[in-house]
C-alpha cells in the first residue's frame, strides 16, 4: 500500500508514480479540516514545526498488509501534521514502513526521510528503507523524470 498527504499536488504525483512501480494501492490521507490556501500553508508549517496532528477521515485498513510506503511532503523540516496523525494512531505491529519524502532541500531531503523512518519505527513497525526527493519549488511535475529517478533509487 502507498499512503500519501499531499496538499500541492506534489507527493501525489509521487505516490502515484511509486504505487506503479511497487504495484500497490494508493490511500490518500484526507484531512478533516484540510489546510487550503496560503494561510493553510502558514497553519500547516507551524503545526509540523511544533508536531502537532492533524486528523485525517479515515486511517487505511491494514488487513493482510505487510508493506507499507508512506509518501510525506516536508513542512518546516516535520513530516505534514496529517502523516503524524496516520503514524501516532495506526496499528504498526508486523508492517515494514518504508518513507518517501519530497522537499526543496537537496541537502536535507535524506535527513528528513531518515529521521521520518527512525519517528515510525519508535512506534512498532519494521523498519525499512527511507527515499528524499527533491521537487524544484513551483517547476511544473515532470512525470517521466520521477519514474526514471524512482525506479532507479526504490528497485535497487
Amino acid at each position: 500500500m502507498v499512503i500519501y498527504y499531499s496538499k500541492s499536488g506534489k507527493t501525489k504525483v509521487f505516490a502515484e508514480e511509486l504505487s506503479k512501480i511497487v504495484k500497490k494501492s494508493l490511500f490518500d490521507l484526507a484531512e478533516k479540516r484540510p489546510h487550503v490556501g496560503i494561510i493553510g500553508s502558514v497553519i500547516g508549517g507551524w503545526e509540523s514545526l511544533r508536531k502537532k496532528e492533524s486528523e485525517v477521515k479515515y486511517l487505511p485498513d491494514f488487513k493482510g498488509v505487510k508493506k507499507v510506503y508512506v509518501c510525506t511532503p516536508i513542512w518546516a523540516g516535520q513530516m505534514a501534521p496529517s502523516v503524524r496523525y496516520l503514524m501516532n494512531h495506526a496499528k504498526w505491529a508486523g508492517i515494514e514502513v518504508n518513507v518517501l519524502t519530497t522537499c526543496r532541500s537537496v541537502s536535507s531531503c535524506q535527513k528528513y526521510a531518515d529521521s521520518i523512518l527512525d519517528a515510525f519505527a519508535a512506534k512498532g513497525c519494521v523498519r525499512g528503507k527511507a527515499y528524499g526527493f527533491v521537487t524544484a519549488g513551483k517547476t511544473p511535475i515532470d512525470r517521466q523524470a520521477i519514474k526514471e529517478q524512482m525506479e532507479q533509487m526504490i528497485t535497487k
